[in-house]
């Protein structure tokens, strides 16, 4: 990951909360649904971005998907799954939100 970083930030950016959400100040989010798949590159940042939003007080939900790859979302109509994750993200959004 260090080169492709290196395309968007700079090396004194990288602890800047607005590169990297890891490094903010996570307090007062709203609702958040972490949708990652077990293939993904970037599954241990979603799992440290998950710890860190609860223990700031963030009501966040963290779904793991088998076989899942970046961005799988995309593929509505190409997988059951991509339709799956929507259909999860459309109910969450319902549920907390004042509908």
């Amino acid at each position: 990951m260090p080169r492709t970083r290196e395309l968007f930030i700079s090396e004194d950016q990288i602890n800047d909360p607005l590169a990297s959400p890891l490094e903010a100040d996570l307090g007062g989010l709203p609702p958040l649904l972490i949708q990652v798949g077990d293939e993904e590159v970037l599954l241990s940042d979603s799992e440290r971005f998950n710890e860190k939003a609860a223990a700031s007080g963030v009501d966040v939900e963290l779904r793991v998907w088998p076989e899942m790859f970046h961005v799988w979302h995309t593929c509505v109509g190409l997988f059951e799954e991509a339709s799956a994750a929507i259909d999860e993200m459309t109910q969450f959004i319902w549920a907390k939100t004042d509908n």
